[in-house]
């Protein structure tokens, strides 16, 4: 429920009680003396508008001690008022039978459109006082009658929400110590914006990267219409300490624009940064967004497949958001055995790596490079002092700090008594591919074969010839001997056979 304070009105409208007659009838008349006429238009935080209080053209009503207030306000730079020359219209309301006051409040309630304005005056910043608009006019008429003045804001601003009511002011106007007044303030009060939360977004340009890689941050805050009521207004971002905060990189931004330094003070610390703003000087970006950029890194040494977390936080007097992003690197493990015996596990062999477009990884202050290489590789990677990672005793060698993607790996030196392999070895490393669970991945197999010992090498076989068919003899050759007498001895088993086979049919047919 919004907060009303009542308080016993005398009015904004500045007159002097006195008849028709001893204001037409001025003892001295000076045709070119002048009044100033200062508004100060305050802008009063939601819930804290006061009433309508006792103007005496002298101090701030709503200012303690004068008013016993201790409400929030302040000045407003920026309304535009005109003023508007009421005199005749409120020497005729007398001369109809109204009074003073009644004549005062018919004409603050006088539409003005049709009227031309004798003074324009915009609010600015005056003796070191926001809000302030200034008029220099005459105090009296062509008929040697004080002057009365109407004020109408004519161009509001966006930090309330309507315009103030019409100020009419009677000349002359006396101070506490009967002195006629030469400087007249009047003090138009506004009820600013109803009060919209500030908001807090954060982006980041990927959630994986390599070691040393540039990341982009952005932080996002829409500035609420009311912040000059603050007190507080602090943005801050802690990171994981396995990143690293760019400090030059840090902009503070409204429309594509750097926020000059006097508006903020930024205090930097191991894990991040903190920024100050100051809330009055925030008021002109009402509504508008502020943008926090900056830049980090994944840090050597870092483990792969682990969330990298940072914070950013908006802290006012009044609300407390937290946005969170993360970033993580990439790993991959391998092992190197012996192609006929897996369990032989293998040490030092040496491989560098290559990525898609045929570049190799080079490592240089704790940031990945890729290196164009147009030479033998196994014979000048030490010359273009590319990045390798060797098998350990038990095989195993191991790779992170690289961005999701797909790579090789190239064998630049083979084990002890092995063969240098000439087949790359490729891979993917994703999310998962280093651990998953917090439980390492098992590595992928990479394979070597042994150089052949010589003591090791078989005898060269007999090649298998086909066996030779019989010949036989043609006319003119000399026959073998033996040849003959295989013939023979098959000559007679068959003969033998036939004999016998006869004799059986010739006793079964008897």
């Amino acid at each position: 429920m919004k907060k009303s304070i009542k308080y016993f009105v005398l009015s904004l409208l500045l007159f002097l009680g006195l008849t028709v007659g001893q204001i037409s009838e001025a003892s001295e008349i000076n045709r070119d003396a002048t009044v100033q006429i200062e508004l100060y238009k305050l802008l009063f935080a939601e819930d804290e508008l006061p009433e309508e209080l006792e103007n005496n053209g002298q101090g701030n009503p709503f200012e303690a001690p004068n008013s016993g207030l201790l409400k929030k306000y302040r000045g407003l730079n920026g309304v535009t008022y005109n003023a508007y020359d009421v005199t005749t219209d409120f020497y005729e309301l007398l001369k109809s039978g109204k009074s003073t006051v009644e004549a005062q409040q018919v004409l603050s309630k006088k539409d003005m459109e049709s009227m031309t304005a004798v003074q324009t005056s915009v609010t600015e910043t005056v003796r070191e006082q926001d809000g302030v608009a200034v008029f220099q006019l005459p105090t009296f008429d062509s008929n040697n009658r004080y002057q009365a003045y109407l004020f109408k804001e004519v161009s509001g601003s966006p930090y309330y929400q309507a315009p103030s009511a019409q100020l009419v002011v009677i000349l002359p106007v006396f101070g506490k110590d009967g002195k006629q007044l030469e400087i007249i303030k009047l003090f138009p009060k506004q009820l600013g914006r109803k009060y919209t939360p500030p908001t807090l977004t954060k982006e980041i340009s990927q959630h994986q990267a390599s070691y040393g890689e540039t990341i982009n941050y952005e932080l996002v805050s829409k500035v609420p219409g009311d912040v000059w009521t603050y007190d507080t207004y602090v943005i801050k971002d802690q990171a994981d300490e396995r990143l690293n905060l760019h400090r030059n990189s840090l902009k503070v931004l409204f429309n594509g624009k750097e926020l000059l330094s006097e508006s903020r003070k930024i205090k930097f610390d191991s894990k991040g940064f903190e920024i100050h703003f100051d809330p009055m000087l925030l008021q002109k970006y009402a509504g508008e967004e502020l943008t926090i950029k900056y830049d980090m890194n994944i840090k050597e040494g870092a483990e792969a497949d682990t969330a990298f977390i940072n914070t950013a936080s908006l802290k006012t007097d009044k609300d407390f958001i937290e946005r969170e992003q993360w970033v993580k690197t990439g790993g991959f493990r391998f092992i190197k055995q012996d192609r006929k015996e897996p369990l032989k596990l293998l040490e030092g062999a040496t491989f560098v790596i290559k990525n898609q477009k045929n570049n190799y990884l080079k490592q240089n202050n704790g940031k990945w490079q890729w290196e164009t290489v147009s030479d033998n590789i196994a014979k000048n990677y030490l010359k273009y002092d590319l990045f390798t990672v060797t098998s350990d005793k038990t095989g195993v060698f191991q790779l992170t700090g690289l961005a999701y993607g797909k790579y090789e790996l190239v064998e630049v030196k083979a084990p002890e008594g092995y063969i240098l392999s000439e087949t790359t070895i490729p891979f993917e490393i994703e999310e998962g591919t280093w651990k998953i669970e917090e439980k390492l991945v098992g590595p992928l197999v990479v394979v070597n074969e042994r150089i052949p010992n010589k003591t090791e090498v078989p005898p060269t076989p007999t090649p298998l010839l086909p066996p030779k068919k019989p010949v036989l003899p043609q006319t003119g050759e000399a026959a073998n001997p033996s040849y003959l007498v295989g013939l023979i001895i098959i000559f007679s088993v068959i003969s033998w056979s036939v004999f016998v086979k006869y004799q059986s049919f010739k006793e079964r047919g008897e």
